[in-house]
């Protein structure tokens, strides 16, 4: 039903959402980018729509104003501006919002009829429906997985030349690379809800646990965010006092720790340990997400919790030979 680009939703000291919409709802007209769309055959059974041309739905600015927001002017939820701020996409527009959450498939125009492409409308994104057992055979637990794995890669080693990973006095050094493949922060839109961090666990010969980061026993276990090497991705609401809130109605700050998009950050684990007796580690990363922290499920929405998945974005692992 959009005619035209919105603005940037603003909600002020009175948390009431400033939003104008430029719509044509009710008219029975859906528009959309097929720029001679011609006339359906409507029949009683069937649902019929007039349509009309409008380019705006092939441009990111169409996901504007569901995914873009100020709260008492701090930048809240700024999917949009977010991918806006990376030079070939807003310039150059390459890689519009659709080609990742809409992306490109084949099915008949009609019953028995030629292929053609259309987009699919699924309108993908990183959430699971957890008012349900989740299927094996569950096409949006598979899509969502695809979407993150396309997402993010990791390496070892950083931008220096540096040994990736190396033991000297004692101390086990391991560098690695988070590299953001998306067009957008990682993770966006409710940041404040999400989280993304690395699993990292050396082990000897043996298999046994030499060093654990970002581990969790459960999928519903909270993060050990005491641990100060652990690398997450998220970001904390703060309320008027400056205390961490759960509430966006109570958010007068935000603290961002997301990855950029199409940026990468380098960190480097340092382990020490009596490696004299070791011959041989066994070192592997894994960056994990969950589209929402346990603790806001826990209690009254435990049943979801229960539920939500956390996917595998990326794994690299080797071993290492000790000097």
């Amino acid at each position: 039903s959009m005619t035209g680009i919105s603005k940037t939703v603003e909600t002020g000291y009175d948390v009431a959402a400033a939003a104008t919409y430029h719509m044509n709802p009710g008219e029975g007209i859906m528009y959309g980018p097929i720029e001679s769309p011609g006339e359906l055959e409507c029949s009683e059974d069937i649902y019929c729509h007039k349509s009309e041309y409008n380019n705006l739905f092939r441009s990111s600015e169409s996901c504007l104003p569901c995914h873009e927001m100020t709260v008492r002017g701090k930048e809240v939820e700024m999917t949009f501006s977010e991918w806006n701020d990376i030079p070939q996409f807003s310039m150059a527009g390459l890689v519009s919002c659709q080609e990742c959450h809409m992306p490109v498939t084949t099915r008949p125009a009609a019953v028995g009829g030629p292929l053609r492409e259309v987009h699919q409308h699924t309108f993908l994104g990183v959430d699971i429906d957890l008012t349900q057992d989740i299927p094996a055979d569950s096409l949006q637990y598979k899509s969502v997985e695809k979407l993150l794995q396309s997402s993010v890669e990791l390496e070892f080693g950083g931008s220096i030349t540096e040994d990736a990973i190396r033991i000297e006095n004692g101390i086990l050094s391991v560098l690695v690379t988070v590299r953001s493949l998306t067009g957008h922060s990682l993770p966006s839109g409710t940041s404040f809800s999400r989280e993304a961090w690395l699993e990292t666990i050396v082990t000897d010969m043996h298999g046994n646990i030499i060093y654990s980061s970002g581990t969790i026993e459960w999928p519903i276990s909270n993060l050990d965010l005491s641990d100060t090497n652990l690398v997450l991705f998220t970001s904390y609401l703060l309320d008027s006092d400056g205390v961490t809130t759960t509430s966006v109605t109570d958010a007068f700050d935000i603290i961002p720790q997301m990855l950029p998009g199409l940026r990468s950050q380098v960190h480097k684990y340092e382990i020490s340990e009596d490696f004299s007796e070791i011959d041989e580690l066994s070192i592997r990363v894994r960056m994990r997400f969950r589209a929402f922290k346990p603790f806001l499920l826990e209690g009254e929405h435990s049943a979801l919790l229960a539920r939500q998945p956390v996917f595998d974005m990326a794994l690299i692992d080797t071993t290492f030979t000790t000097p």
